[in-house]
């Protein structure tokens, strides 16, 4: 058994180490002379990687380092069922549900290789199904629960550096930004009670179901930036869209991702502290089928066109690495 284990083992490395060589160019790229950003960051869901082992943290981390990648984002790290805590990605023992050590795991590992992590708080599928204010002062006192138990795990730690805001907000025609606002006011008043700074990334997307505008876009945004409380180090990431197109960007595409990115940037910059990112999708329309580099390449021209500051990815790990 010791040795199909060892053999299965070399034979995952080499691999994830064909899949960089195939893909690190895209962390290279050079348009009109000028060197494009890096993508430096790279989101995992915890259903896949929940019950990894040191050995496959360190492995995944190491793969990552050799594209490119210094930091991983964990997206969620707690998940809510029927308005409680119903399982936790870490442990704690005031906290009375399922729990399993992946936070735990995931930052030791980090630390052996050299790598940086975010750690996502709240998932909740009923967020999904509308908001009101119930809904909203349930969240904020369950999210405050996992944010001072991550705070008090991880502070000490240098491979964290940092909160995702897990729930994702959508261009929208609701008046929902209002709450999303009293959402994260809230998670940013808890994090102010630190004694060292750490950042909140969210990361929205362009709803086409409501299919706005690029004006009713930059209208909404704007509302919620205004409302809002961030900080300077604080990152707005919005999703950039390109996954709902194929392998290769189109010009119907190109022209909504242009439009929101345009929007959202401009509404970021004149109404809020926050810095902005874009979070490069790496999928398309089609199950299994995922951006060529050409296409990766047009993304990070578009976003660098708006001045992002940096570049995130939805999601290496997930679409090539395994």
């Amino acid at each position: 058994m010791k040795i199909v284990k060892k053999e299965l083992y070399i034979l995952c490395i080499i691999v994830l180490l064909l899949s960089v060589i195939s893909f690190s160019g895209c962390n290279k790229d050079v348009e009109n002379g000028e060197s494009l950003l890096s993508i430096t960051e790279d989101f995992i869901q915890p259903w896949l990687c929940a019950d990894w082992t040191a050995e496959q943290w360190e492995l995944h981390l190491n793969t990552l380092k050799s594209a490119g990648y210094t930091t991983i984002i964990l997206q969620s790290s707690a998940e809510v069922q029927d308005g409680v805590l119903a399982k936790t990605y870490f442990i704690d023992e005031t906290i009375d549900c399922e729990q399993t050590p992946t936070v735990e795991r995931l930052i030791a590992a980090c630390e052996r290789v050299g790598f940086k992590a975010r750690i996502g708080l709240l998932d909740d599928d009923d967020w999904w199904n509308g908001i009101n204010e119930e809904k909203v002062n349930k969240w904020n006192e369950l999210g405050a629960i996992v944010t001072n138990s991550i705070y008090e795990k991880l502070s000490a730690n240098f491979a964290f550096v940092g909160l995702y805001w897990t729930f994702e907000f959508y261009t929208q025609n609701k008046g929902y930004e209002t709450y999303w606002a009293k959402l994260i006011n809230a998670q940013i008043e808890v994090m102010n009670g630190f004694e060292i700074e750490i950042p909140l990334l969210f990361s929205p997307y362009y709803s086409t179901y409501y299919g706005l505008s690029k004006d009713e876009c930059k209208r909404m945004w704007t509302t919620f930036f205004s409302l809002c409380n961030f900080r300077s180090f604080d990152i707005f990431a919005p999703q950039d869209g390109y996954g709902d197109g194929k392998v290769e960007a189109t010009s119907k595409i190109d022209e909504r991702v242009r439009a929101h990115l345009e929007a959202a940037s401009t509404a970021c910059k004149e109404n809020s502290k926050a810095q902005f990112f874009v979070n490069i999708e790496m999928f398309t329309d089609t199950d299994g089928i995922y951006a060529s580099q050409e296409r990766i390449s047009h993304q990070k021209m578009v976003a660098s066109s708006y001045n992002a500051v940096g570049l995130i990815s939805f999601s290496y790990s997930h679409y090539y690495c395994n």
